[in-house]
């Protein structure tokens, strides 16, 4: 019994031994070695979002670009003290002042050497966010080029067509818990850049020309021969830093309930009656359906035109915009002056179908294509239309005051630019872009023959034609009767209910004989086309031309 306790007592004190040299060797012998190997075997993975692609104009010029940041907040009890022994051998760092906004509660934005910058996230209670922070070239661009949100992803514009381009693909980093030693790292593939077709100069420019109106309103310069859009305004526009940083609920707000209409991009996404910027597509529609009869075609105009019924009794009469009348007026003289007498009489010859499916042939009042969100569609309206939107029968009024851009007549500015640019290349339609394409080719193609020549030569008649009063000499030709270039165009002044003043709208293209541009400028309760729309007109031209104008034009 003795000897058995004894091997017991022994076995358990060589056991106890063994437990104590091997305690040794982890601890004291290898203890170094297994501390490292634990340690390793804790990692962290951080998430490295890609640089968004930068936006240039067609100069180079940055529209939008990125500046990387790190966020830094901290939870209560954070090991303060090691970050700040870290941002000390960063010159220019105010590290006491970091820790101390972290320890008060808040987030702190700076930037660090990539060697210190992978250490932080050792830091215990440390949080640490790498960001960029998307900057914008100003509000002339708002509508145009957009906004990303906190998360960087596009919410309007050119940001928000192309977010896939742009975004590119987050990175990862693998990091040693405990000393942020970089381990492996997925670097993150950046966003594609982008190129626009938008000159920012001439952008700036025709947005302070719509601005000083104060009245809302929209301008196109855009090359017909390609689609390509040289400037895209809808004023009054946004600062897109704002919204990219992210606004609170009251200035958001504040901003949406803007009388204006601050976030509608007008240039696309708003349709309004185009007045007499709608005759030329009448006139092509009649030269087409009725060609030899609208040639010879000539009216004299009263200032009114007289509808009947079948037994000559008046019905209404609608008065032309001068009272006074124009006289004897041909298709030529007729969109010089703009007489809507000899339109209402155009549209009750050729007919509201005529009208319609020569909208449908043009695409007036449809999509463009153009490669941003948002853009809505206008209508040219028919008896369909008009029975299923309205809830009413065709009258023949309503015929007569599509024929003058009124009634349910409504387009974008875009669509109606769109048409003139069809008008420009006699039948080739470019779809409207803001980002470079190449090889640009047609859409389509609408072989009219000679009658793209008569438009033109109409619209010439609009600025060149001289006259002593309003019922001889052309709407715009106050305008560009000095302009070194020959300009086709038209004005319109499209009328609104309310008792407000009417829109003012310009339209054309120069020169007119191998049209290098086109613009539209729309500014809302206006005025007169030739009083407001076609000045601005002229001096988004001479900017173009790079044509000096008097100290009085500017």
């Amino acid at each position: 019994m003795k000897r058995r306790m004894l091997i017991f007592f022994v076995a358990i004190i060589v056991g106890m031994l063994v437990l104590v040299i091997r305690a040794y060797d982890l601890q004291i012998v290898r203890g170094a070695e297994y501390r490292i190997q634990v340690q390793n075997m804790f990692k962290k993975l951080v998430s490295i979002p890609a640089p968004r692609g930068e936006i240039y104009d067609r100069n180079g010029k940055k529209l939008a670009w990125n500046v990387r940041k790190l966020r830094l907040s901290a939870s209560p009890g954070f090991n303060w003290k090691r970050l700040e022994a870290l941002l000390k051998r960063c010159p220019g760092i105010d590290a006491e002042n970091i820790t101390k906004q972290l320890r008060n509660g808040d987030s702190v934005e700076l930037s660090l050497p990539p060697s210190v910058e992978t250490r932080l996230w050792s830091i215990r209670g440390l949080r640490v966010e790498v960001t960029f922070r998307r900057f914008y070239r100003g509000e002339a661009f708002g509508h145009l080029v957009g906004y990303v949100n906190r998360e960087g992803k596009g919410i309007a514009g050119v940001e928000k067509y192309y977010d896939d381009l742009l975004a590119g693909f987050d990175g990862l980093l693998m990091i040693r818990a405990h000393d942020g030693q970089l381990i492996d790292s997925i670097p993150p593939i950046p966003g594609e850049p982008l190129r626009l077709t938008i000159d920012a100069d001439l952008q700036e420019y025709v947005y302070n020309l719509i601005k000083e109106e104060r009245k809302p309103g929209a301008a196109i310069v855009m090359n017909p021969k390609t689609g390509e859009v040289y400037a895209l305004v809808s004023y009054p526009g946004y600062d897109s830093n704002a919204l990219s940083m992210g606004v609170d609920e009251a200035k958001w707000r504040l901003m949406s309930a803007d009388p204006r209409g601050r976030f509608i991009n007008r240039a696309i996404s708003a349709a309004y009656p185009p007045g007499s910027a709608i005759k030329p597509l009448v006139l092509l529609a009649a030269l087409y359906y009725n060609d030899k009869e609208t040639r010879e075609l000539v009216i004299d105009c009263k200032g009114r035109y007289d509808l009947k019924d079948e037994e000559g009794n008046l019905l209404y009469s609608f008065s032309d915009w001068y009272p006074l009348g124009h006289g004897e007026t041909d298709y030529i003289k007729a969109m010089a002056v703009s007489c809507n007498v000899f339109f209402y009489k155009l549209g009750m010859e050729i007919g509201i179908n005529a009208i319609r499916e020569m909208a449908s042939f043009v695409k007036l009042d449809g999509l463009t294509g153009i490669d941003l969100p948002g853009e809505k569609e206008g209508v040219i309206p028919d008896p369909y239309w008009k029975r299923v939107h309205v809830g009413e029968p065709w009258y023949i009024g309503d015929t007569l005051l599509t024929a003058i851009g009124q009634g349910y007549a409504r387009l974008t500015p875009l669509e109606l630019i769109c048409f003139y640019n069809l008008i420009a290349t006699h039948g080739e339609f470019y779809e409207p872009h803001v980002a470079f394409r190449e090889n640009v080719k047609p859409k389509f193609v609408l072989e009219f023959g000679p009658v793209y020549d008569d438009i033109v030569r109409s619209l010439v008649q609009v600025t060149t034609r001289e006259g002593k009063t309003p019922k001889e000499h052309g709407t715009a030709y106050e305008i560009f009767k000095d302009f070194p270039l020959t300009v086709a165009g038209k004005t319109g002044t499209a009328e609104v209910w309310g008792g407000r003043a009417p829109h003012s709208w310009f339209v054309g293209f120069a020169p007119a004989e191998d049209p290098q541009v086109s613009v539209l400028v729309f500014v809302e309760n206006g005025g007169y086309g030739s009083q407001t729309a076609a000045p601005i007109a002229r001096k988004i031209l001479a900017r173009f031309f790079k044509i000096p104008e008097t100290e009085d034009e500017e």
